[in-house]
């Protein structure tokens, strides 16, 4: 299991690599909430909404591939999940 900091910025880390079966935690450490989307349709597990400053989502990923997401309000701002 691996955990992912959020903010308004950045991603920390902005690649996370983890075992099939495990779970990403994302910890929003910002300073106002943020909504995490999937970058394709191969990623919707991570259209995970909303996450309140201060407050978590878990994420259990049981099929192997390349998963991306990004900040819904700076596209920019984007992230990567391998599962092996």
């Amino acid at each position: 299991d691996m955990t992912v900091m959020v903010n308004e910025r950045l991603f920390n880390p902005p690649t996370a690599k983890i075992k099939r079966g495990n779970s990403i935690d994302f910890l929003n450490i910002g300073q106002k909430p943020m909504t995490i989307e999937a970058n394709d349709a191969n990623s919707s597990i991570l259209n995970i909404g909303t996450i309140e400053v201060g407050d978590d989502k878990f994420i259990q990923f049981k099929n192997p591939g390349t998963y991306t997401y990004r900040n819904k309000d700076n596209p920019s701002e984007t992230g990567i999940i391998i599962i092996e």
